[in-house]
């Protein structure tokens, strides 16, 4: 963990540059103990989400 100075500053340069993290796969929340056997793989490159609700 950082300072709160820092934290704002990587939050201004996120927004300023529009970065946006890489999502390699979505799965359903009724796939949980899918996407969790995909991220212990080592295939994924990026996120790996489960979508809720």
């Amino acid at each position: 963990m950082g300072s709160r100075a820092g934290f704002e500053a990587m939050n201004r340069v996120i927004t300023e540059h529009r970065l946006r993290p890489v999502i390699d796969r979505e799965f359903d929340a009724d796939k949980a103990t899918d996407a969790y056997d995909y991220l212990l793989s080592g295939a994924s490159f990026g996120k790996v989400v489960i979508a809720v609700g």
